[in-house]
């Protein structure tokens, strides 16, 4: 699918999990009672439709605010790979290069930022709407209120954690190496504490989206993303890496190379 000139596509594990939610779902049927087994399915299907449909719709105006404050600076978008959806959102593939610190902290921002003005309007409906529509406008203004406080969380690889290092970098008194720790070491200490929360039933945001809590997957999946950050910081390969490969490891380090093409950046 292609919106604009921007290249959306969605992933197979996307189709998966979803799939495997939805025939999860339909296997609680039978719990409902007599008589109401056809009628969950058609609910299941129903409530994953308007998911998919609104939820991701959300999703994908989050990452298109990315992408537009990218090109504000002169960045572009991966030609290739663009948008891609997922299981738990979207990811926008941007090459950065040429923008300074500050600019591509801007772009980082721009994605939940997004999400205030989108909360406002759902909510703002939910006071004119009738009953039943009045009731989903409410759950979509809960949902951007959900997503604007989520991608902020400093696990990495969420926009908080992008903001930390930026943050970090722009004081000019810490180095790429140093900001990466401090980025790692929060976002394994919020993972834990995601999961923990999570598991124990204090906390979770995708319980109000799918139906069940699935929290404590996104926590393991930003320990494993967190944990391939510190195996290069260990090997002293963190360059590599794309979200410190456009800053030289020095103290001086707050500017993107402008004259060699660097790895497209996920946000």
């Amino acid at each position: 699918m292609t919106l604009g000139d921007v290249k959306i596509f969605v992933s197979l594990w996307t189709i998966y999990v979803w799939g495997v939610m939805w025939t999860l779902l339909v296997v609680l049927g039978p719990f409902v009672g007599g008589g109401g087994f056809f009628f969950w399915v058609l609910f299941v299907t129903i409530f994953l439709s308007c998911f998919f449909a609104f939820g991701y719709g959300t999703m994908i105006a989050h990452e298109l605010s990315h992408v537009y404050a990218c090109r504000r600076f002169g960045g572009r978008v991966d030609e290739d790979k663009g948008i891609i959806l997922w299981p738990f959102g979207a990811l926008a593939f941007l090459h950065l290069d040429g923008l300074t610190l500050s600019q591509e902290l801007a772009v980082t921002l721009a994605g939940p930022i997004s999400h205030a003005p989108m909360l406002a309007l759902w909510w703002l409906l939910s006071l004119v709407a009738l009953d039943d529509v009045s009731f989903l406008c409410r759950y979509l203004a809960f949902l951007n209120f959900a997503l604007l406080v989520w991608h902020f969380l400093p696990c990495y690889p969420m926009d908080g954690s992008r903001v930390l290092a930026c943050v970090l970098l722009l004081t000019r008194r810490v180095r790429v190496e140093t900001a990466a720790w401090v980025v790692v070491v929060t976002s394994y200490a919020c993972s834990i504490a995601y999961i923990y929360l999570s598991l124990t039933g204090h906390f979770s945001i995708t319980l109000y989206f799918a139906l069940q809590n699935l929290d404590w997957v996104f926590g393991v999946f930003c320990l494993v993303a967190t944990s391939h950050v510190l195996f290069l910081l260990r090997n002293g390969r963190v360059r590599d890496h794309p979200t410190f490969s456009r800053y030289e490891i020095v103290y001086d380090a707050y500017h993107a190379f402008d004259d060699v093409s660097r790895p497209e950046v996920f946000l």
